[in-house]
């Protein structure tokens, strides 16, 4: 007992009272642990520790195995006791050593579930700590987890999933105590120590759902802006704690390294991300370095003062004529209406040649060297992005002016079988697959530039074709709401105001479908189609007569 007792008395927090003659069933006695060094009244009382203590005796502790067997009985005792510590003192003619196993309720329980059939269990020992606040802290935290887990007691464990499953987790949390300041965050300790995971329950409970050994890392998000001369560039970063480094995160493409034990930082930019992403990132770390920092909410922080060789390197002239190239790639992109972000990190070669051809072409309006297809309207392809644009040769230079699709001036014509002309419109011609092919398809420029034609009963006629293929294209997303539906509704407006009175059931069955797909279809609109139903007109058109009755299912 000696050697046991000898390391407790060390601390400031500790009293052990351990029982020499060995006679108490499962336990030798029992260390009380305070909330604060010096004396100890009992109000200061943090809780009092069950304790066994062995002795092995042995001709080397570093050859000793690190291991005791004990009866499953004890470890039901234990449990109901909600934990002990199990020491074992490894004896030579030396010296002694001590080693120790916390138990704790659910840790017990592990073993109970997992090995309850046998009759005893070997337990696997650690080193207990010289150090006395290392000891102090180890009794003081078994005391804390030991009372957070009385539920597991008498329950038996239960996982994240299933609690989560129940609609009971609220939180996850975790903590510990400790004597000693030494630690800079409290990620820091759990590098060396291990920790219990709590599931924060109703009612104020928790239920102990993971036991995690010495954590190799942790991460965590941190809401803040951060601005450089009153540009906001981010509202939240990443921090990646280790135990030599931490790592924050800025965006795709920024990581600073903050080295403890060095107390220096050093950061590293490899530009990451979508375009929109890329642009930000960049434009952020050429902020940064000319500022000598970044404001971190209200407090400047000059984590981006930097020696002069590393500014030479990053080499701040080329990247800004970089980011003028995003730009500029970014502004044609919008001058399109592409709202799918330009996937960067699969641009080749020829996506940024493509991407050079667009900006000439289309944003500053120049002739550009293009493969004559002998088309007028063709895909344009950039990385994950394809759009639908048209080309018009130059012969004087055998060159090309590049349009987008939706703003070439063009005037766009059909025509009766009797070869007389009607006005109409490209959008027309695009089918379902169109409709989800195309990166630059805007639904509101397409309304608009439908509204814009002349109407005519032929056009009437293109505008309803076109708009069952806006509609085959909606329920092929299976999504409840999208622009798709609206852009069949503008349509339909477009229809239904020039609609001859012929057209009037063709139209009114139009509607409805439109109406049914937005949740609209109740006895009103029943009513109505039961109505159609009967009509003289209407039951000598089968295509009528068909889709009332595919509405009414």
């Amino acid at each position: 007992m000696t050697a046991v007792e000898r390391l407790i008395s060390r601390t400031d927090y500790l009293e052990p009272f351990l029982n020499k003659n060995d006679k108490e069933p499962s336990w030798d006695g029992y260390i009380n642990a305070y909330h604060h060094a010096g004396s100890h009244p009992k109000s200061d009382m943090a809780g009092r520790v069950s304790v066994q203590v062995k002795g092995h005796s042995c001709e080397s502790v570093e050859k000793a195995k690190k291991s005791f067997s004990v009866d499953m009985s004890d470890v039901r005792n234990y449990l109901q006791e909600g934990g002990t510590i199990f020491f074992v003192v490894y004896i030579t003619e030396e010296t002694e050593v001590v080693y120790y196993r916390n138990l704790l309720p659910y840790d017990l329980r592990r073993i109970i579930r997992d090995y309850g059939n046998q009759n005893s269990y070997t337990l696997k020992l650690e080193k207990f700590p010289t150090d006395k606040k290392e000891i102090a802290d180890l009794i003081l935290n078994f005391v804390r987890n030991r009372d957070k887990q009385r539920a597991a007691i008498s329950s038996e464990i239960v996982d994240i999933k299933r609690l989560n499953d129940l609609g009971m987790l609220k939180t996850l949390s975790f903590g510990f105590t400790t004597v000693d300041k030494k630690y800079r965050h409290p990620i820091d300790y759990f590098f060396t120590h291990d920790m219990y995971l709590y599931a924060d329950l109703p009612l104020g409970i928790s239920m102990p759902v993971q036991h995690i050994k010495n954590i190799e890392m942790a991460e965590s998000k941190i809401q803040n802006d951060i601005s450089v001369n009153g540009k906001v560039f981010y509202t939240k970063y990443k921090c990646v704690y280790r135990q030599d480094v931490d790592e924050f995160h800025f965006g795709k493409s920024t990581v600073m390294f903050a080295f403890k034990k060095e107390e220096k930082c050093k950061w590293d930019f490899n530009l990451k991300g979508t375009l929109s992403e890329r642009i930000r990132d960049e434009e952020f770390m050429i902020s940064a370095i000319k500022a000598n920092g970044a404001m971190f909410g209200q407090t400047f922080l000059p984590i981006f003062d930097c020696p002069a060789d590393e500014i030479e390197k990053f080499n701040i002239p080329e990247r800004e004529k970089h980011l003028e190239f995003l730009k500029r790639a970014k502004a044609v992109l919008d001058l399109m209406h592409v709202t799918t972000e330009l996937d960067c990190d699969s641009v080749e070669d020829h996506d940024i040649i493509n991407l050079e051809k667009l900006i000439s072409g289309v944003l500053d309006k120049n002739l550009v060297s293009l493969k004559d297809t002998g088309y007028v309207v063709g895909n344009y392809k950039i990385a994950n992005l394809t759009l639908l644009v048209c080309c018009v040769k130059d012969t004087d230079s055998g060159l090309f002016r590049l349009y987008d699709f939706f703003d070439a001036p063009f005037v766009f014509r059909g025509k009766y079988e009797d070869g007389r002309e009607f006005d109409s419109s490209a959008c027309v011609k695009l089918d379902r697959n169109a409709l989800h092919l195309y990166s630059n398809i805007c639904y509101s420029v397409i309304a608009d530039q439908l509204r814009k034609v002349q109407y005519s009963e032929a056009y009437g006629g293109q505008l309803t074709l076109f708009m069952l293929e806006v509609l085959k294209a909606y329920d092929d997303l299976k999504l409840p709401a999208h622009p798709l539906l609206q852009l069949a509704k503008d349509i339909m407006g477009i229809i239904q105001e020039h609609a001859l009175p012929s057209e009037k059931t063709v139209v009114e069955l139009n509607a409805i479908q439109i109406s049914k797909r937005e949740g609209i279809f109740g006895q009103m609109e029943m009513n109505r189609l039961y109505e159609l139903l009967d009509d003289k007109d209407a039951k000598s058109n089968d295509s009528i007569m068909t889709g009332i009755y595919l509405l009414l299912n």
